[in-house]
Parts: C-alpha cells; sequence; structure tokens
C-alpha cells in the first residue's frame, strides 16, 4: 500500500500544477482507485472522461512500477482536455486506447472496473461491457450517475468512500477542505467484494459521525 499511496501522490502533485487542473480527481480518489486495482487484480479498465489525465496516469505509472499488465481504455471529447493528454501522459498516452464515447466500444470488450470521472450521454451501453462481477468507481459524489447506475445493476452494492483528512497544501483544492473520495459499486458482488463494502460502510459511517467532527 505504501507503494500505491506514493504513486498517487506523486502524480497529484505533478497534475495539480497543470493547466485545467481545476477539476482533477483528488488525491484521496487516485489512492482509492489504485487500492481497488490492487486488491481485486483489475487489468481491463475503462474511464469515462479521461480530462486532462490525472487517473489515467496515476494508474499506468503504478502499472509501470509494479510491473502489471493494464489494458486502459478512456473516453474524452473536449477539445481542451484532448490537447492537454498527450502533453500531461508522455508514454503513458500511447498505452491508452482513446475514444469518443461508450457507443464506439464494441459489445464485445468487457472491463473488470469502469472509472467515471466525467458524463457520457451514453453511460447506460456499459452494461454490455461489463463482466459478471465488474467493480464502478465514481469519482466525487455525481448523485444523478449512481442513482442511474444503480437502476441499471439492481442487484448491486453501493458504498460512498470518503477520506478522513483535510487536502494537502500544494493541490488544487483549498486545505480547510476534506480530500475528496468517491462512490464505489459492486455490480453483483462476490463474497470478497461484499466484504469490502460492509467494512467500507462501517468506515465511512464512522467518519462521518465522529472521525471527521475530531478533526474539524
Amino acid at each position: 500500500m505504501i507503494i500505491t499511496n506514493q504513486i498517487a501522490k506523486d502524480t497529484y502533485k505533478k497534475f495539480s500544477k497543470a493547466l485545467g487542473a481545476d477539476y482533477i480527481a483528488s488525491e484521496f480518489a487516485l489512492i482509492t482507485i489504485l487500492r481497488i486495482i490492487d486488491t481485486f487484480k483489475i487489468n481491463q479498465i475503462l474511464e469515462i472522461g479521461l480530462g486532462i489525465g490525472s487517473i489515467s496516469d496515476t494508474v499506468l505509472n503504478y502499472a509501470r512500477e509494479t510491473n502489471k499488465n493494464i489494458n486502459y481504455t478512456g473516453t474524452e471529447v473536449n477539445e481542451f482536455c484532448l490537447n492537454q493528454l498527450p502533453l500531461n501522459l508522455k508514454d503513458n498516452y500511447g498505452k491508452i486506447k482513446l475514444l469518443n464515447n461508450v457507443s464506439q466500444i464494441d459489445k464485445e470488450t468487457k472491463f473488470d472496473l469502469i472509472i467515471v470521472d466525467g458524463s457520457d450521454n451514453s453511460l447506460e451501453k456499459i452494461k454490455y461491457n461489463v463482466k459478471p462481477n465488474s467493480i464502478i468507481f465514481i469519482e466525487g459524489l455525481r448523485t444523478q450517475q449512481v442513482k442511474a447506475l444503480k437502476k441499471l445493476f439492481p442487484n448491486s452494492k453501493h458504498v460512498e468512500i470518503i477520506s478522513n483528512y483535510k487536502s494537502p497544501s500544494y493541490g488544487v483544492s483549498s486545505p480547510s477542505k476534506w480530500s475528496g473520495g468517491g462512490q464505489l459499486i459492486f455490480i453483483n458482488p462476490t463474497v470478497r467484494q461484499y466484504v469490502f463494502w460492509i467494512k467500507n460502510k462501517i468506515r465511512t459511517s464512522f467518519i462521518y459521525k465522529v472521525g471527521r467532527k475530531l478533526k474539524k
């Protein structure tokens, strides 16, 4: 976990200085994504909304440092982001299969993990691209997307994962704010995923009720 946390922190610092950094994923979200990848041995990833590349760069840096085989597909349509991606990702840019939207993915392609970090009007089409026990991580709140995905996958289990510390001083968010979080959805949880879900339900409840109050 030490190496994954450091990779996430280093990449977050780098992207905090990049053009368009206002909407990058939080440091805590990056740490959480690597934790999910490491825990569940993820190797097929789809990111909906690549932005300027903070999540994809973090994951591909992790893959390089840990010698993991990760296949990365991402969607993006924003012209500014499309211009920034090769500048920010450098060698990692060539490791991404870049598409405009989910509709361009053939139905035979299945992903272990789907990361939602932007809007896509064809989001419901991911039902064709999931495996029986795929995982979805939504950066931030995105209440409407969570609602839509829970409706799409009625057997799913959802938990909000939040930080118990404030945003770092080197980041784009104010140090007075909590360091982000995300929404984790197991579409059809295995026993291991179910245990992970329960542990994080308890953790999130404790942080809301006790942890954050103690750190105000």
